[in-house]
């Protein structure tokens, strides 16, 4: 796979190819920002738990990377990813997300099967890895394709693979938070009730996002709402004390 550039204007982009590059570096900047914080609070609690969550907050919205760096390089030099790597660079981290994530989540509700749920995810992980690669070397249109020079489009091997992460990771997150908020302690009970309303979002926002067109305006409010989403789910997790107090009030 060559690294080739694609000679692209700010002039020649559409409405909503600006609007889509704009939220797509809004999303990457929130989700990086928010998923190195928690990977650094590993360092003052250390628990495994911060890295996977971290990591998971960082991969899971790794889609939108490829609009956010072609965005960017074509304001800084008027080119555009390639599409071959704007595919790669769109799907290949994706898995890593949800990996992290079931790890997390079997070390905090399903510690007695966790060896087998990691299993049986991480050899579904690794086969949709090697098909990516062989696909991508192959015929990289069987994973997805372009819709302009900044924004693609996930066909059904891809489009399998992201409603499966969903769906495991949306199952799991509201089982975590039904959970949390069955707790007697008001703080994992308020943590649970911001993780329920985070993943309900992600969830319609995601599928959305994934599945449905529509105006650029539209476009923007449904990134945006995912960004709410995602916000949501960093308080479920790490709410303080502090702002319990000031909620409960």
């Amino acid at each position: 796979m060559g690294i080739n550039m694609v000679y692209t204007t700010l002039e020649s982009l559409t409405e909503k190819d600006i609007y889509h590059g704009i939220s797509c570096i809004i999303i990457v900047i929130i989700s990086t920002i928010i998923g190195i914080r928690i990977l650094l609070a590993y360092l003052k609690y250390r628990q495994k738990e911060h890295i996977t969550v971290g990591l998971t907050y960082v991969f899971l919205l790794s889609p939108y990377w490829g609009g956010a760096i072609s965005f960017f390089t074509v304001l800084l030099a008027n080119y555009a990813l390639d599409p071959q790597l704007y595919i790669f660079i769109t799907s290949a981290f994706l898995p890593i997300a949800l990996i992290s994530w079931i790890y997390s989540v079997s070390n905090l509700i399903y510690k007695n099967k966790k060896r087998l749920i990691i299993g049986i995810f991480a050899a579904i992980v690794v086969v949709f890895e090697i098909f990516l690669m062989i696909f991508l070397f192959t015929e990289y249109t069987i994973i997805g394709e372009m819709r302009g020079p900044i924004n693609s489009m996930s066909n059904d091997f891809l489009l399998i693979f992201q409603l499966f992460t969903i769906a495991s990771m949306e199952i799991t997150g509201l089982h975590f938070a039904i959970g949390s908020i069955k707790s007697n302690t008001p703080t994992v009970k308020l943590r649970g009730y911001f993780l329920l309303i985070g993943w309900l979002v992600i969830l319609i926002a995601s599928l959305i996002d994934a599945i449905l067109f529509f105006t650029p305006l539209m476009m923007l409010i449904i990134r945006l709402l995912l960004i709410s989403g995602t916000i949501f789910w960093y308080f479920g997790f790490f709410l303080s004390e502090k702002m319990v107090n000031k909620i409960s009030k």
